[in-house]
């Protein structure tokens, strides 16, 4: 059971960070930017996310990385696996990844609509 449902929070959180990606896309305007966009997006997301160095509750940096959803799929895989949590448990990452994801994905359609030739 705890394989699928860390199978189903890496899939959810997936989703988020591809409607992110998404955005990403819009407002890049060639291929090489839209990489070094997502390279400095990614590394500000894993560092303050808490995927590399541990960050401790109250700090600064704890508060900065609560905009990071990995910070969110860490602390859902954490309970998951380390604690033998179950998706209840969930409940808040899981709708944080749904709300990023829809709202991530209405904000790409909006720019790529808005920018010369987006359809």
């Amino acid at each position: 059971v705890t394989f699928l449902e860390s199978l189903f929070i890496i899939l959810v959180s997936t989703a988020a960070a591809s409607a992110l990606g998404l955005i990403i896309a819009s407002i890049a305007r060639t291929e090489e930017a839209a990489n070094w966009i997502a390279v400095v997006f990614t590394m500000f997301m894993v560092m303050l996310g808490g995927t590399f160095f541990a960050v401790e509750p109250g700090s600064v940096f704890y508060a900065l990385g609560r905009i990071s959803i990995n910070s969110y799929a860490n602390e859902a895989l954490r309970k998951i696996i380390a604690e033998g949590g179950t998706l209840g448990d969930v409940l808040i990452p899981l709708a944080i990844f749904v709300g990023v994801g829809a709202v991530a994905l209405v904000i790409s359609r909006i720019i790529f609509k808005a920018v010369p030739g987006g359809k």
